[in-house]
């Protein structure tokens, strides 16, 4: 009796009905739950390590930001202190140069007052010389003037040949 019958095949696909209707009340409607739930989670889960990444990329770009701006201004304070120590040695040399200028200025205003007072003294010994020489047979303002022109191209030959001049 191996033969088809339609009632055993109409009640096995109750039963498999039957079972199915069981099986997806019991266990696949647990499990698919489970399946969303855990689904879900994953879900959430990338979508926080996107969050993450979005985070650091942004820290990232931001931290980049503060190093370039700190190079900066680090390039800027060292270049207005260089600017400045520039400044200053322009500052000093010309300090320095004024100094030299109104020194020099000075040794030649003191060279030339020794040059008057020198000439002034020697015409006075000249003349004293010349008075005791000539006991008096010329006069006193015309041998002055003579010996001062003869002092003066004394001088000036002394000058022009280096002798008074250093």
């Amino acid at each position: 009796m191996l033969g088809f019958s339609f009632f055993k095949f109409l009640f096995s696909i109750l039963n498999f009905v039957v079972l199915m209707v069981i099986l997806k009340k019991l266990f696949f409607k647990p499990i698919m739950n489970v399946l969303e739930e855990r689904k879900a989670k994953v879900a959430a889960e990338l979508a926080k390590a996107d969050e993450a990444r979005a985070e650091v990329a942004k820290l990232k770009e931001s931290g980049e930001k503060i190093i370039l701006t700190a190079r900066q201004e680090g390039e800027l304070i060292l270049k207005k202190a260089r600017e400045n120590a520039d400044q200053m040695i322009a500052q000093a040399k010309a300090e320095a140069n004024n100094i030299v200028q109104e020194a020099k200025a000075s040794i030649e205003r003191e060279k030339e007052e020794i040059r008057r007072e020198m000439y002034s003294v020697l015409i006075d010994l000249v003349s004293l010389a010349s008075r005791k020489v000539m006991y008096g047979s010329i006069h006193e303002d015309y041998q002055k003037a003579l010996i001062e022109s003869a002092v003066g191209q004394s001088l000036k030959q002394a000058y022009l040949r280096g002798g008074m001049a250093n």
